[in-house]
């Protein structure tokens, strides 16, 4: 967090498993893709995910906390994580 301003960044934790890496995405990851100040950093690391050099990983409760969230953003999130039906 910026103590100055208040504004809390994107942070990414990393963790080596046999099947590659796993990186933990929370939601303001998925906001991050429209904003202007994040977009271009956020949409990069979607295309890394994306061309699997590593896999992207969220928390369980993460879809409850999106779906309040602007349509795009869910969708955004509904695309790069599988998200079982049940849950949805």
């Amino acid at each position: 967090m910026d103590y100055s301003t208040g504004r809390t960044y994107n942070c990414q934790v990393t963790l080596p498993f046999p099947f590659g890496t796993l990186v933990y995405a929370d939601a303001s990851v998925f906001g991050g893709f429209f904003d202007p100040e994040f977009e271009a950093d956020t949409r990069a690391f979607f295309e890394l995910a994306k061309t699997g050099r590593f896999r992207l990983t969220t928390a369980p409760l993460l879809y409850e906390e999106l779906r309040l969230a602007p349509l795009r953003v869910l969708n955004l999130y509904l695309d790069s994580c599988h998200v079982p039906d049940s849950e949805l």
